[in-house]
């Protein structure tokens, strides 16, 4: 054709004939299923793809059910597998598998630190690793005009891979 129509096509395919074929197979999903997959994610990161493809509730409308059920590209145990890692990585989710061995601490203690404003009083990692944590009771304790005693222990454990986890405790004995 020499001008575009009212879809802004120049061409026209003509098709002769009859025959039947299947529907090509959908192996990439498209945006608004990876926004449904993705929340799902979320809701649970440390589900595993086998676990994910599968789905722990028959009910298509539970968060549970399979990710089949969003997409016939989640059919595949693999492509799971990737959508969930790339949800994985753009989120910035901390999952269980991730967690290897206790140096991962860091994460964890940003983590808390997100989720509990104002309760790390300090971090210092510059020669020793040093965090404290204090609660507004604890800052109201030691602040307090009422006079006190108390014991003070120290316990040190092989928590990590290259380091020690040292716990102060005070016990206050109020009289």
């Amino acid at each position: 054709m020499d001008q575009l129509d009212e879809n802004g096509f120049c061409f026209y395919l003509l098709h002769k004939g009859h025959h039947e074929h299947q529907k090509p197979i959908q192996n990439k999903p498209f945006n608004n299923e990876k926004d449904i997959f993705k929340k799902r994610v979320s809701a649970a990161p440390d589900l595993l793809p086998k676990k994910l493809q599968v789905g722990q509730s028959l009910d298509e409308n539970n968060p549970l059910a399979s990710v089949r059920n969003i997409s016939e590209a989640f059919s595949n145990v693999d492509r799971v597998a990737y959508y969930r890692r790339k949800v994985i990585e753009e989120e910035n989710l901390i999952t269980k598998t991730a967690r290897r061995n206790g140096d991962n601490f860091i994460l964890d203690i940003l983590q808390f630190q997100t989720d509990h404003p104002h309760f790390i009083r300090k971090a210092d990692f510059l020669n020793k690793g040093i965090i404290i944590l204090q609660s507004e009771w604890m800052e109201n304790q030691l602040l307090s005009d009422n006079n006190f005693s108390g014991i003070l222990t120290d316990s040190t454990y092989k928590y990590f891979d290259n380091a020690f986890l040292l716990s102060r405790y005070v016990i206050n004995i109020y009289i």
